[in-house]
């Protein structure tokens, strides 16, 4: 079966995807911890900060990489 297209995928835009996403994600998890009353022990901002940030790189590494990935394999 031919491909439809070996368009390369940007990069860039998937790790903005993937940044969008680990944010979504983050808030969402601080939602889910404003409504079911868990609270870290820790300093709030110490709990919160950590997740967020490594969210947020971690979707934008993650969905680059999957990008490289199928530009690799498709061209």
């Amino acid at each position: 079966m031919k491909r439809s297209s070996n368009k390369r995928w940007s990069r860039a835009n998937a790790a903005y995807l993937g940044a969008f996403l680990g944010m979504a994600l983050g808030v969402i998890h601080q939602i889910h911890h404003a409504f079911t009353s868990v609270e870290p022990d820790e300093n709030p901002l110490a709990h919160i900060v950590p997740e967020f940030v490594g969210l947020t790189v971690g979707g934008a590494l993650l969905l680059a990489a999957i990008a490289e990935v199928r530009n690799h394999l498709v061209s």
